[in-house]
């Protein structure tokens, strides 16, 4: 089913308010891409959209274009397709692949021939610092699996009664126990099957909770590969056993990452070249992440 999304106002309102570029981040598999592609097709754009991982040589165009009309002919030779100055809007996903994009695009913006919406994983790009754009010419929306109130699209609760909630948690007025019993069985669904789209979806079409381990399993082996390809070799080993460790750590009382469980007798200084974003990673407590 076509799942809806809260943010989806927020791409609206820059495509219909905004003169800046937009940046859509967050972790894989939230839905990025789908929602970006769904809302400008619905809002009638002329799109055209380059994958900077599908289509390296988009990186080589925007690194050595040098005006908005080279841009515009290397982008339409390798996509076959005729941009229109004032009415394509160029959708660069995959973006953490060009960490040059922050000096590019005040040049791009200031132009003013196109529209530019970019996207990418929130790892690449905290990582790669596109994101500190000069000010004035970037939006950022930061998206996340989907939230409970989203995941009760694929129940059977209707929207009143959500709407009664609302009222009763804004005048601090009992349910009834008929609807607190309900929604608290449809939460603990959540738990089982998470915020992540393709997981939602699949327990929306199966109802087999397999289907949705199968799901997870696999997006938990893209997140390593995910964070893997930024480090070398000779790290990658303890990262991944770091990141194999969150769950059981997680569930210890003090909720704190123990270095000497990664080796007995390893002490914190032999691994301060852990990368950061690990330490993001589980001081988060992976409530923008929701892995089984």
């Amino acid at each position: 089913m076509e799942l809806k999304r809260k943010c989806e106002k927020d791409i609206r309102s820059w495509y219909k308010n905004s003169t800046k570029a937009l940046l859509v981040k967050g972790a894989r598999q939230v839905g990025k891409t789908h929602l970006i592609r769904r809302v400008l097709k619905e809002e009638g754009c002329d799109v055209l959209e380059v994958n900077l991982i599908e289509t390296p040589e988009a990186i080589s165009i925007l690194q050595q274009a040098g005006t908005v009309e080279e841009l515009m002919i290397g982008l339409s030779a390798i996509s076959g397709q005729r941009l229109q100055k004032g009415k394509t809007v160029i959708f660069i996903d995959e973006i953490q692949k060009y960490k040059e994009m922050v000096t590019k695009i005040k040049f791009l913006v200031d132009d003013g021939s196109f529209r530019y919406v970019l996207s990418g994983s929130l790892l690449g790009v905290e990582l790669t610092n596109i994101e500190s754009a000069p000010v004035g010419y970037l939006s950022t929306i930061e998206m996340f699996p989907l939230d409970f109130e989203e995941f009760l699209q694929i129940t059977d609760i209707s929207d009143e009664v959500i709407d009664s909630l609302r009222r009763s948690f804004a005048t601090r007025s009992p349910v009834l126990d008929a609807v607190n019993d309900k929604m608290l069985s449809m939460f603990r669904r959540y738990l089982i099957v998470g915020g992540m789209p393709e997981a939602v979806s699949v327990f929306s079409d199966t109802k087999n909770v397999k289907d949705v381990i199968t799901t997870h399993q696999d997006i938990r082996d893209l997140y390593k590969l995910d964070f893997t390809q930024y480090e070398t070799d000779d790290k990658k080993l303890m990262i991944t056993s770091a990141y194999d460790l969150i769950p059981s750590e997680l569930l210890k009382q003090n909720k704190r990452f123990i270095v000497t469980d990664l080796k007995s007798g390893l002490h914190f200084d032999r691994v301060t070249y852990l990368p950061i974003y690990m330490i993001m990673f589980i001081n988060k407590g992976l409530e923008d992440y929701y892995l089984i």
